[in-house]
């Protein structure tokens, strides 16, 4: 009966007060929630510009000292999006992980599927070093280290999709000229900077909005394919402009981001909340970047496996109770009927 008289004075209050903007909370969650599984693909972005932009200057040295080449096209590494069947957690450990030759250019093969179907429940998808992979069955609870590769559990992550490139020529109905090349590269740089300063816009959104803490995944993922990359240097990949700019691209991000993070706290009780981007404003700018010519069709790709692999965990994780018939005409639904129809 205290339960049932608790509840009934927590409805009448409810009851009472106005109607909350639940709408904008909504729009706000989504914005949030949008935001978060770009991190992954945005740095997956900035890696691949950055080899097609070695890949085209490569081309035209070569075609400089040998005009016929240019027959061929400019080559570029395309991005192919494979969207997992189930969420999987995987090691990205050095240990785990060798690079090969594949088509004359290095890349990095990993070796342990650690946890083939890894409905982890609390687990952020895409994010390295989530505190939740501790959970993973696969870990040992302990020590935490895996049981199938040995490695930590801060050497892994949980993944809806895999990433993998193949290599095309991008032709044009005449010959290709050393000015299409440059053309290529100034294409590539221009939305490259769009992404960076797209994503700097959601992210700085995020620090003033979000209702979870702000982690910088980016930064790690850039740092996670800074490794990969000097891995690839090691075992003779001429890349050092690769990772030259990846470097860069983080320097210069920490250092942007770090300056509004401080001036961020030091208005926080005078922010001008009219300058700020507006949650609906989010999704045209992630539209922005959907609609690039070069890289969006691969984001918008890279996001929809996010957003589907959470769908399916989501669905595996929840749980229907079925209230038996009598539920309705039960004393705490009856009090609930009697406290609406005397406040409508």
């Amino acid at each position: 009966d205290h339960s049932v008289k608790e509840y009934a004075r927590l409805m009448k209050r409810i009851n009472a007060h106005s109607l909350h903007a639940v709408s904008n909370i909504l729009s706000l969650n989504e914005a949030e929630q949008l935001i978060r599984k770009l991190p992954r693909p945005i740095a997956e972005t900035a890696k691949l510009i950055e080899e097609n932009i070695q890949l085209a200057k490569e081309h035209k040295q070569k075609v400089l000292d040998n005009p016929q080449i240019a027959l061929e096209g400019i080559p570029q590494n395309n991005a192919i999006i494979k969207t997992l069947k189930h969420p999987r957690t995987v090691c990205v450990g050095e240990n785990c992980c060798r690079v090969i030759e594949v088509n004359g250019e290095k890349q990095m093969e990993y070796l342990h599927i650690c946890h083939d179907e890894c409905y982890l429940a609390g687990v952020v998808q895409e994010t390295l070093y989530d505190l939740k992979l501790q959970d993973c069955t696969a870990m040992e609870p302990e020590e935490g280290f895996c049981t199938v590769c040995d490695c930590h559990w801060l050497q892994h992550k949980h993944i809806t999709y895999e990433y993998v490139t193949d290599r095309i020529h991008i032709r044009s109905n005449k010959d290709m000229t050393l000015a299409d090349i440059d053309r290529r590269i100034t294409d590539l740089r221009n939305e490259e900077s769009k992404i960076q300063d797209i994503y700097r816009k959601l992210v700085r959104f995020l620090h003033v909005n979000a209702i979870l803490p702000v982690n910088d995944d980016f930064i790690e993922y850039l740092q996670y394919f800074i490794r990969e990359e000097q891995m690839k240097q090691s075992a003779g990949a001429q890349n050092t402009e690769i990772i030259d700019s990846l470097e860069r691209l983080k320097d210069d991000y920490n250092k942007e981001m770090g300056l509004y993070k401080k001036t961020l706290e030091e208005q926080k009780n005078s922010i001008n909340t009219s300058q700020s981007v507006k949650p609906d404003e989010i999704f045209i700018l992630v539209e922005t970047l959907y609609e690039l010519p070069i890289t969006g069709k691969q984001i918008k790709q890279q996001v929809d496996g996010i957003r589907i692999g959470q769908t399916r965990s989501n669905a595996q994780r929840e749980t229907f109770v079925e209230l038996p018939t009598k539920a309705a005409s039960s004393k705490v639904m009856l009090e609930l009927k009697e406290i609406i129809s005397t406040q409508s």
